[in-house]
């Protein structure tokens, strides 16, 4: 018989913390070398952190683990915070958008605004880049639409592409290629595939507040006044690979979870503890963080991420 697979391996400590936002964050990522973490709050303000910068001195002992001053930052609506973040993977834009209806395209290194899209009626709550060069920008959120914006196309502010399939405020997106998934209040998962020009529909029965999609499953994070859960769901049919229980999140709480150690583990926030990761094979609960509630997590190489209600974002790596 052979050998059971040892469990996932991750970070236990909090190598540094960011005293990121006055209020909650609302979005927190990596980019994609794990080397800044781009942030928003309900201070309505959008920053950037070196996170490499910090973290290699911390491991050297050199340098205080708590950082307050963002390397850069860039300017939010006066109104209303941002819900909603995406980064390029070439870090060279970032995309925020809320309550204000609209989405603004960013340049990271200058800060200038170089789009702003308005086609929305209504909060917008997910976003993301797609395409080949990240030359789509991904939009969706209370007015039930997911928009599909040209960033190819010069002085383009009309969507190229809208899906109208949605019934609920859409809550989340994911992209992997040229597959993306949309979902939100309604329960139901839906999964467009671009180049086949075909639809799929996964009915959860709960409010599903997060989407990340790996080489074959896709990430499904509910939550309900029954309970709190992931689902891992099959790309190819869509059956049940996995549940993973055993965290508190408040009915209609805004959480976002994802894949970590290689897509081996899970990580979400958590109401009570701060955040909680699963192995994706077993279901069995690895770790439970402290921190206060998390609204937000990430994860990149050896890292992770979570930003909290209280404004913080901590970083954690082993040494």
């Amino acid at each position: 018989m052979p050998a059971a697979e040892p469990p996932p391996s991750l970070p236990g400590q909090a190598s540094v913390t960011l005293r990121a936002h006055a209020g909650a964050v609302s979005a927190a990522l990596f980019n994609a070398r794990g080397a800044y973490v781009v942030t928003a709050g309900a201070d309505r303000a959008v920053r950037l952190f070196s996170a490499r910068a910090a973290l290699d001195a911390d491991a050297a002992g050199a340098a205080p683990t708590q950082l307050t001053t963002p390397i850069k930052s860039y300017a939010a609506p006066a109104s209303h915070a941002p819900l909603a973040l995406a980064l390029a993977a070439s870090d060279a834009q970032l995309a925020h958008g809320g309550g204000d209806r609209n989405v603004s395209l960013v340049d990271v290194a200058s800060g200038a605004v170089l789009r702003r899209f308005n086609a929305h009626s209504g909060a917008v709550h997910a976003l993301a880049f797609a395409g080949p060069g990240d030359a789509l920008l991904l939009a969706a959120g209370f007015d039930v639409r997911v928009r599909a914006y040209d960033l190819r196309a010069q002085n383009a502010w009309k969507p190229v592409m809208e899906m109208r399939e949605g019934r609920d405020t859409i809550l989340a997106l994911a992209v992997r290629g040229a597959a993306l998934w949309a979902a939100g209040k309604e329960g139901v998962v839906r999964g467009y595939d671009v180049r086949m020009g075909e639809l799929t529909e996964d009915v959860i029965g709960e409010p599903v507040i997060s989407l990340q999609a790996s080489a074959t499953s896709l990430l499904v994070s509910s939550s309900s006044r029954a309970a709190a859960s992931h689902r891992l769901l099959s790309r190819a049919d869509g059956t049940l690979q996995q549940r993973l229980l055993g965290h508190s999140l408040t009915a209609g709480a805004a959480s976002r979870a994802c894949f970590a150690a290689g897509e081996a583990a899970v990580v979400s926030g958590d109401d009570e503890v701060g955040m909680c990761a699963w192995d994706a094979r077993s279901g069995d609960v690895l770790r439970r963080y402290a921190g206060g509630t998390c609204t937000f997590v990430d994860a990149r190489q050896d890292a992770l991420l979570s930003a909290h209600k209280d404004g913080v974002v901590r970083i954690w790596r082993d040494a």
